[in-house]
């Protein structure tokens, strides 16, 4: 046991890196010393509580509390500035970013309208930021440290209502709040001015009254509101100190041995969502399907390869959906006549998160091949608004009868699955590298839920899909402008399904059969740097 234990020690001691050779050599805490700035990206959830309304908002059957759950992106900057006393920093930052967050919930009917129908309280964060004092203790190249300080966060809320003649408009409203954050995170430093952070912070925003005006009556209704946020975050950080002193703790032996690069992308992407409803299969009940759904996405990719072969590589990013269209097609016998509406899609967001680990079997001078296993992970938020009947039925007829700005579907779709594929790329010339990936898909989930906002009696319903498959392929060009910085071109091609699956209406003991399919395409460009060898 004892031959054991030694055993392991001597290994174990052989990962960290050595202490300083001599007394003259800097402490670790020297490195952030001083003024720093970068850049931060990452995901966000957050949660919208709605409560004691007043005015129009409490005039018929109103639901409240109520609240909403968001997710979506960020991305933004930071400066700051260090001080260090022996191992430990202490400092000061500031950081800001934009935000794509929008949710929504159930809080109550309209006049004119149906007990339940009809409200639908939205909340969006736009942007958010923080000034905060920051400490922690510096572990050679790393810096464990936490956060706290002073939140503010620009965020819009509106009442989409339903009522006969309104015109679409509704009460809204906007409101920069106050709040405050706590986090906590590491930092490493990769080389003497440039260090990437892991970090996650915590938001708190309310409880605060706000006033939404309502131009169509011509009041102003009070209602109080409370908003958390969580943030995931990855940053990137320059650090404006002089050359001096370098880095007295040096990589891990086993970061010491590596080559890899990391980047950011940004582009278009464009894809499709359909979802069918079978009442007794292969009996076709209802067809829901969004098209055209084109985003500017951004995000940020890293991939590493140790000497050994073995490579890890992932991504994270998405972005806002333009404008685009979702067709909602009701079929006989069950609807008579056959219906088939047209609704605007508004406000939404995607998130695609994709991480890999692979050995590189075949490598040669310039280039590389071998298999990986990973996981991906795909989000879509959809929300359509009006109703506009394009065939015979009475549903939505007139095309009048519902304002074009008014929520009447959300889609949340989740796509959680196991990749099997084969990664490799090639340096065409000196300056020219290509990179391609294939990814089958033999297990994929999917977990959704269906918002039906003027339909109280079915609104949530949740839905699920399993035994699903489907293909990721990915290519990129890329020129090094130097050794170190390369710029290039990114194509990407998604499909997902999951042809078996089911939902359960509310208040309903039957259990009927679904099947879901989603699609992605993509061209980016990127920038990405390259540390090591290429």
């Amino acid at each position: 046991m004892n031959r054991a234990l030694l055993v392991a020690a001597v290994a174990a001691s052989s990962l960290l890196p050595p202490a300083p050779s001599s007394a003259g050599e800097a402490a670790p805490a020297a490195l952030w010393q001083g003024f720093y700035g970068g850049v931060n990206w990452g995901v966000a959830t957050g949660e919208t509580k709605w409560s004691d309304p007043g005015g129009i908002l409490a005039a018929r059957t109103p639901r409240y509390p109520a609240s909403s759950g968001q997710n979506g992106l960020f991305g933004g900057g930071q400066i700051g500035y260090n001080v260090t006393v022996g191992s430990w920093v202490a400092g000061l930052e500031g950081s800001g970013a934009a935000s794509n967050l929008f949710g929504h919930a159930i809080c109550g009917g309209a006049l004119g309208a149906p007990d339940g129908l009809g409200w639908t309280c939205e909340s969006n964060l736009r942007a958010l930021g923080d000034v905060s004092g920051r400490a922690g203790y510096a572990v050679g190249r790393a810096l464990i440290f936490g956060k706290a300080g002073a939140a503010i966060a620009n965020e819009a809320f509106a009442v989409p209502v339903f009522v006969e003649n309104h015109n679409g408009v509704r009460p809204a409203g906007g409101q920069t709040r106050f709040g405050w954050v706590v986090g906590a995170g590491v930092e490493y430093a990769l080389w003497p001015h440039w260090s990437v952070k892991g970090e996650f912070d915590y938001y708190d925003f309310g409880p605060g009254q706000i006033g939404l005006y309502d131009p169509y009556y011509g009041d102003v209704s009070h209602v109080s509101i409370r908003h958390s946020v969580q943030l995931f975050k990855l940053g990137l950080n320059y650090r404006f100190n002089d050359e001096g002193p370098e880095i007295s703790a040096p990589m891990l032996p086993i970061l010491g041995d590596v080559t890899g690069e990391f980047g950011g992308r940004f582009g278009v992407t464009t894809g499709y969502f359909q979802k069918n409803l079978f009442a007794y299969s292969p009996i076709l009940v209802s067809r829901l399907a969004w098209n055209d759904l084109s985003a500017g996405s951004i995000e940020g990719f890293a991939r590493v390869d140790h000497s050994s072969g073995v490579f890890v590589k992932g991504f994270l990013g998405g972005g806002s959906l333009f404008g685009s269209h979702m067709t909602d097609e009701d079929y006989p016998p069950v609807t008579e006549p056959y219906s088939r509406t047209l609704s605007q899609q508004q406000k939404g967001n995607n998130f695609s998160a994709v991480a890999d680990l692979g050995y590189s079997a075949l490598r040669g001078e310039g280039w590389k091949i071998g298999g990986f296993v990973g996981y991906s992970y795909y989000q879509q938020a959809l929300n359509a608004y009006g109703c506009a009947q394009v065939a015979s039925s009475p549903i939505c007829a007139p095309s009048d009868n519902i304002p074009a700005g008014q929520l009447i579907l959300s889609e949340t779709e989740h796509w959680n699955s196991i990749r099997l594929g084969l990664a490799g790329d090639v340096m065409l010339t000196d300056r020219v590298k290509l990179a391609a990936e294939a990814a089958w898909l033999p297990y994929t989930k999917f977990g959704g839920v269906d918002n039906h906002w003027l339909r109280p009696d079915i609104n949530p319903m949740t839905e699920t899909g399993w035994k699903g498959d489907g293909l990721q392929l990915e290519a990129s060009l890329s020129y090094f402008v130097t050794d170190r910085v390369s710029i290039g071109v990114d194509g990407r091609y998604w499909s997902l399904r999951t042809p078996t699956g089911y939902t359960q209406f509310p208040n309903s003991t039957t259990i009927q059969r679904m099947d879901f399919k989603s699609g992605l395409y993509g061209a980016f460009v990127q920038i990405g740097y390259h540390f090591g060898g290429r």
